[in-house]
């Protein structure tokens, strides 16, 4: 009966819900795919980061323990780098299919799935379902939600929606389990993720669950500390890469943030892409608070970056999100209504005039036909040269080319004069003029003469002949 009761209540919600609504959500997957599958389809991707993921990834898939080889750290256990145990959530994906582009698919499917999160935790909180839509494209256009999609692949697009869904269990469901699991895993995505989710965890213990709060909050401070100052260096034999140059000087801390325009127009920028509607949220604005601190505080980190252009800022957008739903529903709760409008309208124009002139959002992509016709056009040269490469065997190669080889259990290398080094059984090049400087990144270009005329005459390797004269395969004799 049971079971019948709850069938029949699916059914019911199925058959409320707008076309409209559903036309939105068809037209945004679309759209997200494409964004998703562009830079792989045209070899924009590079081993840093989307091949080493990749790599590791795979290995899990094929049920070995993920072994990468780091430009600083060495030939490490992937979790000398970050500590990430959560990515074996993600190996299924290639037992579905071998073929690398599943992983962009995979990004883009967890970036729409959070938008349907923050759908559903929008009419959750009281909004209707046009200012829930509305909730959900300012979320979109947030450009540190979609420019990851742009970026190759990171984790932190599928932890945010682990994040997004343990914000729904804490604050809408009854049971303890769910959302302790679910905080588990968010915490195995990085080590980092522990200070997300403390700041999630201070805002939800000023209104709601203070106990679960708390443990849950002790969990990630333990995580936090053991992961980044006893198992990461055990694992590694070396130090933490990632610890930022900090200050705690109240004067230099200052000075670190008005002496340097560019966090002051990500601050400006994080709130106007909204509409300003964080800054009155209430409680809700404790986590975006602490997020900009944590990026504007340290005086230096090894991977500054205040334009929303990189992974950096996924936890932020949402966040940001979430605080805008809470604006939204003390505005609507304004007795005059006009003045309610109106406050949102401007806050839409905001959000608009940010997305469009200021933050240059992925979402301008949208009506880009240069972006459309590159989607129809895949770099088909370059797949070919793929295909020619054998499937088993380490490799080395430069930053773009080593990332759509990356489907293997050997080791993948950077490009190096000093190849021989890492006796790599297949060596790989492009030597075009011209190319995207993030093709050669760590790849040692200056030295690409170099290495073509040793392996010329390297009795070791034999060249395979390709059609492209500016295209360089070599495979080793003794094992071709």
């Amino acid at each position: 009966m049971n079971i019948n009761i709850r069938i029949n209540e699916m059914l019911r919600g199925i058959k409320k819900i707008n076309p409209l609504i559903i036309i939105f959500f068809v037209i945004l997957f679309i759209f997200i795919m494409a964004l998703s599958v562009q830079r792989f389809l045209i070899f924009q991707i590079f081993y840093y980061d989307f091949g080493i993921f990749a790599h590791i990834i795979w290995q899990f898939s094929r049920l070995k323990i993920p072994i990468i080889n780091h430009f600083v750290l060495g030939r490490i256990i992937f979790l000398g780098d970050h500590f990430e145990p959560s990515l074996i959530f993600i190996a299924p994906i290639f037992w579905l299919s071998s073929n690398l582009i599943v992983l962009s698919v995979q990004q883009g499917l967890m970036i729409f799935l959070s938008s349907i999160m923050i759908y559903l935790i929008a009419l959750k909180s009281g909004l209707n379902r046009l200012f829930s839509i509305l909730i959900t494209i300012l979320f979109i256009t947030f450009p540190g939600i979609t420019n990851p999609l742009l970026t190759d692949w990171h984790p932190e697009p599928t932890a945010g929606l682990f994040l997004l869904v343990f914000i729904y269990l804490f604050l809408f469901t009854k049971k303890k389990w769910p959302f302790y699991l679910v905080a588990l895993i968010f915490l195995g995505f990085k080590e980092s993720n522990a200070l997300y989710l403390i700041f999630t965890l201070i805002w939800l213990y000023l209104i709601s669950r203070k106990k679960d709060a708390i443990i849950l909050g002790l969990l990630a401070l333990i995580w936090f500390f053991s992961t980044i100052y006893i198992l990461i260096p055990a694992i590694s034999q070396k130090f933490y890469l990632y610890t930022p140059e900090m200050t705690f000087a109240p004067p230099q801390i200052y000075l670190n943030i008005v002496d340097h325009p560019q966090k002051l127009h990500y601050i400006f920028r994080s709130f106007t892409s909204f509409g300003l509607l964080p800054l009155i949220s209430g409680f809700v604005l404790v986590p975006v608070v602490l997020d900009l601190l944590l990026k504007i505080i340290p005086l230096k980190t090894m991977f500054d970056n205040f334009t929303f252009g990189s992974h950096y800022h996924v936890y932020l957008g949402i966040f940001l999100t979430i605080a805008s739903i809470s604006a939204l529903n003390r505005i609507l709760a304004l007795k005059n209504k006009t003045i309610a409008y109106s406050l949102i309208c401007i806050s839409v124009l905001i959000s608009g005039y940010t997305a469009r002139k200021l933050t240059a959002s992925p979402i301008n992509l949208f009506i880009n036909k240069t972006f459309w016709t590159e989607l129809k056009g895949p770099n088909q040269h370059l797949f070919d040269l793929i295909n020619k490469v054998p499937t088993t065997g380490s490799v080395m190669s430069q930053n773009n080319l080593l990332a759509y080889l990356s489907n293997r259990n050997e080791d993948l290398i950077l490009l190096t004069p000093r190849y021989e080094n890492f006796n790599p059984d297949i060596i790989l090049f492009d030597i075009t003029p011209d190319q995207n400087a993030n093709n050669h990144w760590e790849s040692n270009w200056d030295k690409i003469e170099i290495i073509k005329n040793k392996l010329l005459n390297d009795r070791k390797y034999n060249r395979v002949k390709l059609t492209n004269p500016n295209y360089y395969l070599f495979l080793k004799r003794d094992v071709y």
